[in-house]
């Protein structure tokens, strides 16, 4: 049996649990994924602050170079509005990529820690059996096979004393 690995049950059951395990710590998860978009949202707000200031001056500068202010004037708040509107579709995009990769690369993060908290459980139980089995890609492999030691460890002495 494997603390990490699905549960026995079919692969169907697995294919479900994989799908509706992605939160394994929804508030982590969504935290990180927040402050990923915060940080976001501040650095494109300074770098768009600073984007529309110097846009201001060039406008004013040609609006005192052309006679046809009006037309000058539609034309500039046209492309405005058409960046705008590319603007929020980045912006939507941003969101969704960026909530989308907090939780694919949290997991590899949290999916160990449950992994390990539930081989500890066994092994308080006294079933020294169990090991951890991490997916390829997750983080602390390391750690992962220190505790499958220790298993081993207590499963060995575990079978000398009985």
């Amino acid at each position: 049996m494997e603390a990490g690995g699905p549960a026995p049950g079919g692969e169907a059951r697995g294919e479900q649990r994989k799908a509706r395990n992605y939160l394994l710590a929804p508030m982590v998860q969504v935290r990180l994924g927040l402050y990923s978009i915060v940080l976001g949202v501040l650095f494109a707000g300074g770098t768009l602050g600073v984007l529309h200031a110097a846009l201001t001056r060039v406008y004013a500068e040609l609006l005192l170079l052309i006679e046809d202010k009006g037309e000058a004037a539609r034309i500039v708040e046209a492309q405005f509005r058409a960046t705008a509107g590319w603007l929020l579709v980045l912006a939507v995009v941003f969101v969704v990529a960026t909530v989308a990769v907090s939780v694919l690369y949290t997991h590899r993060l949290v999916g160990p820690a449950v992994a390990f908290r539930r081989h500890l459980r066994a092994l308080r139980e006294g079933r020294y059996e169990v090991r951890t089995a991490l997916r390829k890609h997750d983080a602390m492999t390391d750690v992962a096979d220190e505790l499958n030691a220790l298993a081993e460890t207590l499963q060995g002495r575990a079978g000398q004393e009985g």
